[in-house]
């Protein structure tokens, strides 16, 4: 309970401020004489020093470096003092120690002084202790670059807390008789004491202050108990008691606190005395009226008691009337729903009706349509049919135009082969042959369609004819050089007769061959006329079937332009080249064979374009009987059509008069439904308002149920106030 009173609050705070101000205190108190302590190890270090200092230079100008090293060591027996240390500017080893730098001496100047090595330790491992802290580190750095300022830490080793206090050897003139180095400090001296009897002694003033602040709390703590208790929570505990009365309800009104003071704690006394002499005369209000109100309330209660009566018999008379009506309601609301629903069935009826009267007048009009549709057929159908037979007569004439084609390719086949035994015959006789690139006539696609293929393969045969023509006339131009070759020939033949004439025996044998290639050369000009009037034969052969067959195309490709199209490729190219009559003679022979297979190629397709036009020949024929089969039902279908425009003008008629009908009884339905709907609603609204009625009813008892209630809660409530009242003393 105290923890979370008043007094426990302000102690808390208080005593909690004292505490943190005196650990303040503390702490500066402390800091302050660490501080001092610290500065007066760092003078006392440096008052070790300076001596040391001299009677380093000292000696060792006197070259008495055993007086330095027995100096250290005696310096470092004196209490409190942990190292004492020459450590040399590489900031590693201890000078003194080991025999680097006599050695060095000995070498430049002799022999050693025997007092330099009298106890002399010369440790193999020369490392001074403490260099592996950073700050010295940082101190050697310092005074290699020149500077002079001792330098203080407080460092910790083997668990012991130490104060370091460094100063650099300089590097005088004097000191290069022995020592080379001539950069920054010749060394450091370290002097390293004990820093445990400081801190103790820190420890020991820190532990009085503590006690000495603890004492201070604890007498503040008392007297301000006394303090708080006698000026502030004793007045409040007053107050709170007498109010905890009040609001229990049982307070003694008349009372009143005693105030003494005029602070915050007077002010909140004179102001709870006035709270209570203003509650006093209200509980006296209170009371009066709780009695006033006590009788209201039963007087109150008896009327309330005769309107719940009074408003549960109108309640069932009018439950009884909204029952009636509703009765009515939903006899007039069938009524109403049925009548709608015929006016539905007579909209419908009509709606079909007319539709119907629609449809029959479409379909008259359609059937007037059908008739000149099927009319335009048949006339349509008549023409196809004449077209057909045209078409038929013009195949007949294209048959007698291929089988004069075919008799035309045979017989330039046949002079084509005679030409090809001349020009074998005439390569046998050459001794040497050149290669030569040929490349043949390639025919591409049959066409989807009859007429189109006719077209196509008729356009390539005459396309072939012309190429063979073509080709005559290369092999004449051929068959001209050969010619003059043979000419030249026989000319060098009888210059070398002459030539050999002239040698006399000597040119006996050359003279027979003189005669051998003279011979030669009238063979080949006698079998070069041959084929040349072949050839004559040959292209005079080809220039009429090519007429013939592009006289056939032309009126094909006229008279059924609207049956076929088609597209003649082929591709051909011949390189030839000439050097000599042999050569000349080979290409003749192998013109010759490609003009075989062309002629053959030609035949093929002169046969097949036979075979394609006895069936389109059939299929013609077939094509007019189906033509006439058509004809036939076309008149059955006019017969049809005109019966079945009278029927449909006859439906007409009738439909029309039975939608005249329907659309009258559904004007007498909608007249019916509107008086149906009218009483409906007057109904519905006489139902309304009865509900409206009942409702009300309903709601005023439930009123004076509510008013019973409150009635008896206000009576209780005033018997209950009156007990209260009465509890406070006034």
């Amino acid at each position: 309970m105290f923890k979370n009173s008043l007094l426990a609050k302000i102690l808390s705070i208080v005593i909690g401020i004292t505490i943190i101000g005196f650990s303040i205190l503390i702490y500066k108190v402390i800091s302050q004489e660490k501080k001092s302590l610290l500065e007066e190890r760092r003078k006392t270090s440096e008052l070790m020093a300076q001596p040391l200092l001299h009677t380093i230079y000292k000696d060792m100008l006197d070259e008495r470096a055993d007086m330095t090293r027995y100096l250290v060591e005696g310096m470092k027996t004196v209490k409190g003092t942990e190292r004492v240390q020459v450590i040399r500017s590489n900031g590693i080893e201890e000078a003194f120690q080991d025999f680097k730098t006599l050695k060095a001496v000995e070498k430049e100047y002799g022999d050693l002084k025997p007092e330099w090595t009298a106890g002399h330790p010369n440790k193999e491992d020369n490392v001074a202790k403490g260099i592996g802290d950073t700050k010295f580190k940082e101190a050697v750095r310092f005074f290699n670059e020149g500077k002079k300022e001792g330098i203080y830490y407080i460092e910790e080793s083997e668990g012991k807390r130490l104060f370091t206090y460094l100063t650099p050897v300089e590097f005088r003139p004097k000191c290069k008789a022995c020592h080379t180095t001539a950069a920054g400090a010749r060394g450091v001296l370290m002097i390293s004491t004990s820093l445990e009897d400081m801190y103790a002694s820190l420890s020991a003033g820190r532990t009085r202050w503590i006690m000495y602040g603890l004492f201070t709390v604890l007498g503040i703590g008392i007297l301000l108990t006394f303090l708080v208790r006698g000026v502030i929570t004793k007045p409040i505990e007053e107050t709170a008691h007498m109010l905890k009365e009040i609001a229990e309800g049982s307070g003694d009104l008349t009372k009143r606190l005693k105030v003494a003071s005029k602070d915050e704690v007077g002010m909140l006394g004179r102001w709870f005395n006035k709270f209570v002499e203003g509650m006093q005369n209200m509980v006296k209000g209170i009371f009066a009226t709780s009695s006033q109100v006590l009788s209201a309330s039963q007087a109150i209660k008896q009327s309330s008691e005769g309107i719940h009566s009074s408003a549960q018999t109108q309640l069932q008379a009018v439950e009884e009337t909204s029952s009636s009506i509703e009765e009515m309601a939903a006899s007039i609301k069938t009524v109403a729903d049925d009548a709608e629903e015929l006016l539905k069935a007579t909209d419908g009826a009509s709606a079909s009706s007319l539709e119907m009267s629609a449809s029959i007048s479409e379909v008259a009009e359609n059937t007037e349509k059908l008739a000149v549709s099927v009319d335009l057929t048949a006339s349509a159908i008549n023409e196809i049919a004449a077209s057909l037979k045209q078409v038929a007569v013009h195949v007949n004439t294209l048959l007698g135009e291929t089988e004069q084609v075919v008799s035309a390719i045979t017989e330039v086949n046949s002079a084509i082969k005679e030409i090809g035994a001349h020009s074998k015959e005439e390569a046998n006789l050459a001794e040497k042959v050149v290669e030569v690139v040929t490349d043949r006539v390639a025919i591409v696609n049959k066409s989807s369609k009859n007429i189109e293929r006719i077209i196509e393969d008729v356009t390539k045969t005459s396309s072939i004819m012309s190429r063979l023509g073509e080709r005559s006339k290369e092999i004449n131009s051929i068959i001209n050089v050969i010619n003059e070759i043979a000419d030249t020939t026989n000319l060098l033949a009888l210059n070398a007769a002459i030539l050999a004439a002239q040698a006399g025996e000597h040119g006996k044998g050359f003279a027979v061959v003189a005669e051998q290639v003279k011979n030669l050369a009238k063979r080949t000009a006698a079998s070069t006329k041959e084929i040349g009037g072949l050839i004559e034969q040959v292209q005079t052969d080809v220039t009429s079937a090519v007429s013939s067959v592009e006289l056939s195309t032309s009126k094909l490709i006229n008279e059924t332009m609207l049956f076929a199209k088609g597209e003649n490729e082929a591709l051909t190219s011949i390189a030839n080249s000439s050097k000599a009559s042999l050569d000349m003679a080979r290409k003749i022979e192998r013109a010759t064979e490609e003009q075989t297979k062309g002629i053959g190629q030609v035949t093929d397709g002169t046969h097949k374009i036979n075979t394609m036009v006895e069936e389109i020949k059939k299929a013609a024929d077939e094509q007019s009987r189906a033509s006439e089969e058509i004809s036939h039902a076309t008149e059955n279908m006019k017969d049809i059509t005109w019966k079945v425009k009278q029927s449909t003008g006859e439906q007409s008629k009738e439909g029309k008069h039975i939608a005249q009908v329907i659309a009258d009884v559904a004007q007498m339905m909608q007249e019916i439904t509107k008086a149906m709907k009218e009483q409906k609603i007057a109904s519905e609204r006489i139902v309304h308002a009865i509900e409206t009625i009942r409702k009300k009813s309903e709601e005023n008892l439930t009123l004076t149920a509510g008013l019973d209630k409150t009635v008896s809660n206000l009576d209780s409530q005033s018997i209950s106030l009156n007990e209260k009242v009465g509890s406070f003393k006034v």
